[in-house]
């Protein structure tokens, strides 16, 4: 039972992470391409409901961003 409640512990400390890098990727572009209003609405998403504010990031940076996101932007991070 202890082992289960510690893998699930290191899932959601995982999880969070990858929420945080989304989100500071997500408001580090929307500032820098100077959309004000997107940059406004993913942070107060993000302090009223958190669980959706996950989708609202994915969505501007692949659909809304003025430069959007790639696979091949995602893999250049990583090196080759």
């Amino acid at each position: 039972m202890k082992n289960e409640s510690n893998v699930q512990t290191v899932i959601f400390i995982i999880l969070s992470i990858l929420i945080l890098i989304v989100k500071f990727i997500t408001l580090w572009r929307s500032a820098k391409e100077n959309q004000k209003l997107w940059f406004i609405s993913i942070f107060v998403i993000f302090l009223l409901y958190s669980p959706v504010s996950f989708f609202v990031d994915i969505a501007y940076l692949f659909f809304f961003s003025k430069k959007k996101l790639t696979f091949v932007e995602i893999k250049s991070w990583f090196g080759k």
